[in-house]
């Protein structure tokens, strides 16, 4: 090799390291992080949210988000962190207006997500005590959650019966089962005079069952 020739081979090695250089920090380049309201979007695409619960789940994400990029940012030089474009910490989110939009626009709907729920938990074999407990956690006010209810068209008794006819043998056995039985009705979120009721229908339409005592 001349020492002509050595000027342009060193350039072209400068040229190709570069190149190779780019390409690596193509690849490193992380994605774009997602907006708060295509977070939102992709949350209530999934299943209906109440505005409690979405509104959790955007701060914990908006948090998280926060401490990825710190952690993210204290691995990278000034320099590189420059060259890569990193998406600095995104500011807090105001999930108050951002759910309001969400809302105008009948992306977000706590009428919605508590008709939902009771369907849902209704087809789980869940009661109507429990139930209501649950929207009240979620923030859900009482005319909407009796509105729920009424437009769910759930026949409480006769979802009762059936489960009360999966244990008929309970029904059909000592107090000390009959109690057992009742304490798990309870549970799932069916009211003591229910329960008995749906006991004593049991155990009228059983032969061999004396019946269900209060």
């Amino acid at each position: 090799m001349t020492r002509r020739q050595a000027p342009r081979r060193l350039h072209q090695c400068r040229q190709a390291t570069n190149i190779a250089a780019s390409s690596i920090i193509v690849t490193m380049r992380p994605r774009k992080p997602s907006s708060p309201k295509e977070q939102a979007l992709r949350l209530l695409a999934r299943r209906e949210h109440s505005a409690k619960e979405l509104a959790l789940k955007l701060k914990r994400k908006s948090r998280e988000s926060v401490v990825s990029d710190t952690l993210g940012a204290d691995e990278l030089s000034p320099e590189l962190e420059a060259l890569m474009d990193t998406p600095r910490a995104p500011q807090p989110i105001n999930t108050d207006a951002l759910i309001s939009e969400l809302q105008a626009d009948q992306y977000q709907s706590d009428e919605r997500f508590a008709r939902a729920l009771v369907r849902r938990r209704a087809s789980d074999g869940y009661g109507p005590v429990r139930i209501r407990a649950e929207l009240k956690t979620h923030g859900i006010a009482g005319p909407v959650i009796e509105q729920a209810f009424n437009e769910a068209e759930v026949d409480w008794s006769e979802q009762l019966d059936r489960q009360v006819q999966r244990h008929l043998k309970l029904v059909q056995g000592s107090r000390q089962e009959q109690l057992k039985l009742a304490a798990k009705l309870q549970q799932r979120g069916f009211a003591g005079d229910q329960i008995r009721g749906a006991m004593r229908r049991a155990a009228a339409g059983s032969d061999d069952s004396d019946g269900f005592d209060d």
